[in-house]
């Protein structure tokens, strides 16, 4: 049961992990923010390939999609794969925080800057399983290239994002990430395709998300 928590949480994080900025007085963290500011909505289609390094060593494949509204509202339905554990995930989703509000939330702190991307970090202020997020934006267009999320078990999950502008807008294109925790080891590769923009998604379509 351990492992799949762990796998359902690997394919939600990649599906929270497509906004960028914060809110630090920061040119590169204001150019961030102001990204896609007339996307309201979305969704996308989405399929994810998880593969665990460890026993029992399985593969899979999961296809369905991915809704997002603002400031705050993302959902993933899974629809072809392994259907019953995709019904599994809107118990586990993981809420991730706006952009935002991340000054609200976490104590952030800029590092160094290696001439394509600028990394910083992210440190929650209330105590909890995450001790800090590490966050590398591209200087160049001011997405996210890649998030890592560390655990005090000494546990982390990392993504890698590729980016491509749709009307306008960076959108996600594809994603790769790895999970490495005591327990096992996953890596996971998705791609999202057949972007709809500011579709009308009603709040309550979230709800229990």
């Amino acid at each position: 049961m351990r492992v799949w928590r762990g796998l359902f949480l690997v394919v939600l994080f990649l599906g929270c992990a497509g906004s960028a900025g914060a809110g630090a007085s920061d040119g590169l963290l204001a150019r961030a923010m102001a990204l896609n500011s007339g996307l309201r909505s979305y969704q996308a289609k989405l399929s994810a390939t998880l593969q665990l390094q460890t026993f029992p060593f399985l593969s899979f494949t999961l296809v369905g999609m991915r809704y997002h509204k603002r400031p705050n509202l993302d959902k993933i339905v899974f629809s072809s794969g392994l259907p019953a554990l995709g019904a599994q995930f809107d118990k586990v989703y993981p809420k991730i925080p706006s952009p935002s509000s991340w000054p609200r939330l976490y104590l952030v702190s800029k590092g160094g800057d290696n001439g394509r991307t600028t990394t910083y970090t992210l440190v929650p202020r209330k105590r909890g399983r995450v001790t800090h997020v590490t966050v590398r934006i591209d200087d160049a267009d001011a997405t996210i290239a890649s998030m890592r999320w560390s655990y005090v078990d000494g546990g982390y999950v990392k993504i890698d994002q590729r980016f491509e502008r749709i009307d306008g807008n960076y959108l996600v294109a594809g994603q790769t990430g790895e999970l490495d925790v005591p327990a096992y080891k996953a890596t996971l590769t998705s791609t999202f395709r057949d972007y709809r923009l500011n579709p009308s998604l009603q709040d309550g379509f979230f709800k229990g998300a």
